[in-house]
């Protein structure tokens, strides 16, 4: 799936952050369960730094720390082999990722910059008018240049007060237009899980449409099964749903991207895989999770457990 996902392979055609995130993200994970599986301290804390990377190339996955962080605090109150040190590690371990890139900040700015100082940009050009009442741009993003009052942010003396005064011009404008943000919410929401079509390529967009359109919908199919069926109310499939959760919760504050969306490729193909088990007839999926058949599948009298034994 992920080879043939559209977003995926344009992604990895340009120079952006998902390409690397993708493989932070998917690392972090893996090595995670793994290590929540089999007790390994080494494969958490080797978890702890891809998120830490992670965190380097897209900041909205500082999030996922106290995610991943109350997952062992669940397990450690079950009993299982989590120690309280462990727990403090993993949430250490990612913030020492980061502190050289803060330390090289603030030498700069003189200014506490954990992550990057675009997120002013990023705020005020998710909220305002054009993309509240303008049908192009529904949701969506807009440069702060093509923004009134952009004579506030160039006065700034460095960039540091450019972000600051960004933010102050965007929460002035949700602030004005409380009763519109749901409606903004709403349009950011759709955006989000929309194939990407606010390019001027139409080629470009028809193939989204076509190319991607099939996975998305397999995978919504898939997030609603795993929210349906106990089976899958797992810790792996909990911190899944908490990295579509805090997607969307970045979607909400900034705007609907679907660049936001496709940089959780792993998660949101394996929803995918999910979502195609579901749809399929049943003939196709009744293998159980050993391999074997169903029992009054298999070829050997009823009562016989030799083969699904094996």
């Amino acid at each position: 799936f992920a080879a043939i996902y559209v977003g995926n392979v344009y992604d990895a055609s340009v120079f952006a952050s998902e390409s690397l995130f993708v493989v932070c993200l998917g690392l972090g994970l893996w090595l995670f369960l793994r290590g929540l599986k089999s007790g390994s301290s080494l494969e958490l804390y080797l978890s702890a730094l891809s998120i830490g990377w992670g965190i380097l190339t897209r900041p909205f996955a500082l999030l996922l720390v106290p995610l991943f962080v109350s997952v062992l605090l669940w397990e450690m109150w079950k009993g299982k082999r989590i120690r309280i040190l462990r727990v403090v590690l993993f949430a250490v371990i990612p913030m020492a990722v980061l502190a050289p890139w803060a330390m090289r900040n603030y030498t700069v700015f003189h200014h506490l910059v954990l992550g990057t100082t675009n997120g002013g940009s990023t705020f005020y050009g998710g909220n305002n008018d054009r993309v509240l009442h303008e049908p192009h741009y529904y949701g969506s993003w807009i440069t702060t240049e093509d923004l009134p009052y952009r004579n506030l942010i160039d006065a700034t003396p460095n960039e540091v007060a450019h972000d600051k005064e960004e933010w102050h011009l965007g929460m002035q404008w949700v602030e004005g237009h409380e009763r519109s943000m749901p409606l903004l919410w709403l349009y950011k929401l759709v955006r989000l899980w929309l194939p990407d079509i606010g390019s001027e390529n139409r080629k470009y967009v028809m193939l989204q449409v076509i190319g991607a359109t099939p996975l998305l919908i397999l995978a919504l199919v898939g997030l609603f099964q795993c929210l349906r069926c106990r089976c899958y109310w797992t810790e792996g499939w909990f911190i899944a749903h908490g990295i579509i959760a805090a997607t969307v919760v970045t979607a909400l504050v900034f705007w609907g991207s679907p660049r936001f969306r496709d940089a959780n490729l792993p998660v949101l193909m394996a929803y995918a895989a999910v979502g195609m088990q579901a749809m399929l007839p049943r003939r196709f999926t009744q293998l159980n999770d050993t391999g074997a058949p169903q029992q009054g599948d298999s070829a050997e009298p009823h009562g016989s457990r030799s083969s699904v034994s094996k």
